[in-house]
């Protein structure tokens, strides 16, 4: 009897546990044996048809668990009958029918992970396939692998965290075994993002640090940018009923930025929205500088004009107790402003606080501190100061004497007493009034006669005096016939001196020359037969100087003299006889030894403005 065994396996990992065995010319019912090398492993699958035909196939199914796929196989069929064992040829493929370890999934605890599952699988090249209940829903996210660590992330839009889901995982090998099902999660994932938003600024000119826009849902992360620029920090953000204003923080802007606003939000999913829309603008959240208050006028005594400068356009206000008692809107193009205080302010020391108001309705955040000392009506009241007078800068215009102390640049405005007594000595205000009503030109042309005399810059104190002489009544040419017979003057001009000589130290302390031959006769002539007199001759060589018959140089000359001294004595107020003399010793008719002395001075006034140094200053502001 001739007999036929032939033995196939499976061709993918799928099959390979498929044996097919073509029999030809056995008997009915015959034995066969399937074999791995020596070792009977029939048992390991199942046989159909379950009895041995003499002719056809047979199959035989590997049984699940039986094999790993690890295992070495060489499978033969082995058929016995009444003669000779037959015995097919062997297939040696990798049987698998062991399906993977079921996995423990877990899901990502925080706003950013909650739309992740994770779990370490058994082996490598497994199939991943997610279910909510019995539905397959892998299409719904991207799966990553780190040696065997998988990540599921839910894909974006997918979720919108209101579906209830109950989520499990299987495993699929290559062979087609799929594992046990994984724990099963019941949860939630919101992978949709919230609707963006509009936004709107507020009006202009005081609303436009607010930004409001209406949210579509609760809970969400607002984020404010300028362009590409996380500026959230900088806005206060409150909610009503998903009605959002994000108001920007005092400081954080100052109106130059130029910003391009848009909101975006993030759910608790960590889901971000797409870009609101974009706004152009500008925001202003810091204050204006403090108002500069630059002089003070009197229209009542106990009323005094607050004149300054502040932020374009701001308003300015000024307090008294806390009470507004005036307001006034600086100029759009200069600044500048006037407070005529609506009620009086109080007789006695009192203190009146001046801020401003940008236009963006922020407020300065330092006052400018005003304080006054007011005298009776009466005008008849001494102020007195319990200090040195070389301690103050006294500056006196339009009825009122600011006194700035060298120790803390503090400053009063002494308003309505006729005099101010330091411990040392006492100034009589009503001089000081007398001499700023002289104009520039007359104290200019007093100075030069303090030039011609002296030699010098005049001092602003003995200035002063002699200022409100002139403006009792007293000329000129009598103040420079007072000045002739001055301690002070003999020494240039001594009763001794020939004509010659004392032409020639006229000249010399006049003009800074020697006369001209033509000049010296001249003038020799005038004193000898007494058109002139000695004791005027310096206010004739100053007005014969200037007249339009003088030289250019010598006009020049004197014009450069009287700027260096009206700086020196009204606009500085020194007092410092050495440092007048120095100041005036290299002016000349070069406009370049201005420049030179006019440094002096304002090296002086800073050693007189140092209270280790002190020197009491005068000054006057507000000639015409």
């Amino acid at each position: 009897m001739s007999v036929s065994l032939s033995l196939t396996q499976g061709s993918t990992p799928q099959t390979s546990g498929t044996l097919t065995l073509n029999i030809t010319g056995a008997t009915a019912g015959d034995a066969v044996v399937l074999l791995n090398g020596t070792t009977d492993v029939t048992s390991s699958f199942d046989v159909s048809p379950s009895t041995i035909p003499a002719s056809g196939p047979v199959i035989y199914t590997a049984k699940v668990g039986k094999f790993k796929g690890t295992e070495t196989l060489s499978i033969t069929a082995k058929l016995t009958d009444a003669g000779s064992p037959f015995t097919s040829n062997a297939v040696t493929s990798p049987i698998d029918t062991s399906a993977p370890t079921s996995v423990t999934i877990k899901q990502g605890t925080s706003s950013n992970t909650a739309n992740q599952i994770t779990f370490t699988a058994p082996e490598a090249g497994d199939v991943v396939q997610i279910f909510n209940d019995t539905t397959d829903i892998t299409s719904s996210f991207t799966i990553s692998n780190n040696n065997l660590n998988y990540t599921l992330t839910a894909n974006a839009t997918t979720f919108t965290g209101t579906e209830a889901l109950s989520l499990s995982v299987y495993l699929t090998d290559a062979a087609g075994n799929v594992s046990n099902q994984s724990n099963i999660l019941n949860t939630t994932i919101d992978t949709t993002p919230p609707n963006s938003v509009k936004i709107a600024q507020g009006a202009k000119p005081k609303a436009t640090n607010l930004i409001t826009f209406t949210a579509p849902e609760a809970g969400d992360t607002i984020k404010v940018f300028t362009d590409n620029t996380d500026i959230t920090d900088k806005f206060t953000i409150s909610n009503n009923n998903l009605n959002y204003t994000l108001i920007a923080n005092p400081l954080s802007f100052n109106g130059s930025e130029a910003l391009n606003l848009s909101v975006y939000l993030m759910d608790d999913s960590g889901n971000i929205s797409k870009q609101s829309n974009l706004i152009k603008t500008t925001i202003d959240t810091t204050g204006p500088a403090s108002p500069t208050l630059t002089s003070l006028s009197i229209i009542k005594v106990n009323q005094p004009v607050l004149n300054g400068t502040s932020e374009l356009g701001a308003t300015v206000n000024a307090y008294q107790d806390g009470n507004l008692i005036g307001s006034a809107v600086a100029d759009a193009k200069s600044g500048i402003f006037h407070i005529t205080p609506s009620s009086y302010v109080a007789i006695g020391d009192s203190t009146i606080h001046i801020s401003s108001v940008d236009v963006s309705g922020n407020t300065s955040l330092q006052d400018t501190l005003v304080n006054f000392s007011i005298g009776g009506v009466g005008f008849d009241k001494p102020y007195s100061v319990n200090s040195l007078s070389k301690n103050y800068t006294l500056a006196y215009g339009q009825g009122i004497v600011a006194m700035t102390n060298h120790d803390d640049n503090s400053v009063d405005n002494v308003i309505n007493f006729n005099s101010i007594n330091f411990s040392d000595k006492s100034l009589n205000i009503i001089n000081f009034q007398k001499a700023a009503s002289l104009t520039s030109s007359q104290l200019k042309d007093l100075s030069l006669v303090y030039v011609g005399y002296f030699n010098r810059a005049p001092d602003s104190e003995g200035l002063i005096y002699w200022a409100s002489r002139m403006s009792d009544g007293m000329s000129l040419k009598d103040i420079s016939k007072s000045f002739f017979y001055q301690p002070e003057t003999d020494n240039k001009y001594s009763s001794n001196l020939s004509i010659s000589d004392f032409i020639t130290n006229t000249y010399t302390y006049v003009l800074g020359r020697t006369p001209d031959a033509k000049g010296l006769t001249y003038w020799t002539t005038q004193l000898k037969n007494g058109a002139i007199d000695r004791d005027s001759f310096v206010l004739s060589i100053i007005n014969g100087a200037r007249a339009s018959t003088g030289s250019t140089t010598d006009t020049q000359f004197l014009s450069n003299k009287s700027t260096v001294a009206y700086n020196f004595a009204i606009n500085n107020g020194l007092n410092d006889v050495v440092w007048a003399s120095d100041v005036m010793s290299k002016v000349t008719d070069a406009y370049s030894t201005v420049v030179d002395a006019n440094a002096k001075i304002n090296s002086y006034v800073n050693t007189a403005s140092d209270i280790h140094s002190s020197e009491i200053m005068i000054k006057l502001v507000g000639i015409n």
